[in-house]
């Protein structure tokens, strides 16, 4: 379940992008 942690990475760096 080590995936969560890059979805959690990706959410935040699309909210810095955005």
């Amino acid at each position: 379940m080590a995936y969560i942690g890059w979805i959690i990475l990706l959410k935040c760096c699309i909210s810095v992008y955005v």
